[in-house]
């Protein structure tokens, strides 16, 4: 039971390090939606864009964000779940209790898993039609298909 325990623990730090990619990720896409929908270019990072396709790319970008944190916000929820899934586990496996097995997945109330999934409904359709639209408002503005080389965003 040790040696499971020590590849379990494994598993519980690599699956935590996955959610704090995510949630990492979640906030630098919020911040570059925030920096595109405001015009904003913090130390020059962001290469040219007009500004309206910029402003639709950042809501795009936004929704992205929303998507990150959804998916960090239920990874979060699973891995904790999976813990505890694993302490009862064990404890039915030394002691020979009456316990019931908990389930591996997390057990959200009604009304928190309608939100959680209107949330990411929202979000994947808010980031699917922006983005569309604002590809092709560049493509519109830039008078090519491909804008990116028009306006050189790729160039050294």
């Amino acid at each position: 039971m040790v040696f499971a325990a020590f590849i379990e623990t494994l598993f519980f730090i690599l699956f935590f390090a996955w959610d704090l990619v995510l949630a990492v990720s979640a906030l630098a896409f919020g911040a570059l939606g925030v920096c595109l929908a405001g015009g904003m270019n913090i130390a020059g990072l962001i290469p040219y864009m007009p500004y309206f396709g910029g402003l639709l790319l950042g809501i795009s970008v936004l929704g992205l964000a929303l998507i990150f944190g959804g998916a960090s916000y239920y990874c979060f929820a699973f891995l904790r779940q999976m813990i505890r899934a694993s302490i009862r586990w064990h404890k039915i496996t030394a002691s020979a209790a009456a316990l019931p097995p908990l389930p591996w997945n997390p057990q959200f109330k009604p009304k928190t898993r309608r939100t959680l999934r209107t949330v990411m409904l929202w979000a994947l359709i808010i980031f699917g039609v922006f983005f569309v639209i604002a590809n092709i408002t560049l493509m519109l503005e830039a008078g090519v298909m491909g804008f990116w080389h028009h306006w050189n965003w790729f160039v050294g």
